[in-house]
């Protein structure tokens, strides 16, 4: 997961974070393929997001949302098409210490 984050989303975390909640598919015979994770972040600055990412709406992630319920107003959500098959979404609730990614090929 740390390896999928610097990849796609160009953010090294793995001396200063820990994953917290995790999943992913295998790629099916399409080549489709979902991998997301949550981390426990000790230190992360939002202009770490490369500017091609654009501001966006997101959903809570159900880990997060099994912490702090509905009445949470949400983080700061960021998205880019990469591809014109691939899509990456990143969360991160500054007051929860948590970023999420969200990666998916089809």
């Amino acid at each position: 997961y740390f390896e999928e984050m610097k990849y796609h989303a160009n953010i090294d975390l793995l001396e200063r974070a820990e994953v917290v909640d995790k999943s992913a598919s295998y790629p099916d015979f399409h080549g489709d393929y979902y991998s997301q994770a949550t981390f426990e972040v000790s230190t992360f600055s939002e202009s770490e997001i490369s500017p091609e990412y654009r501001l966006s709406s997101c959903e809570i992630p159900p880990y997060i949302k099994s912490k702090v319920g509905d009445n949470h107003k949400g983080g700061t959500c960021w998205f880019i098409q990469k591809e014109i098959d691939q899509r990456l979404s990143v969360a991160y609730f500054k007051e929860l210490g948590l970023l999420h990614y969200h990666y998916y090929q089809h």
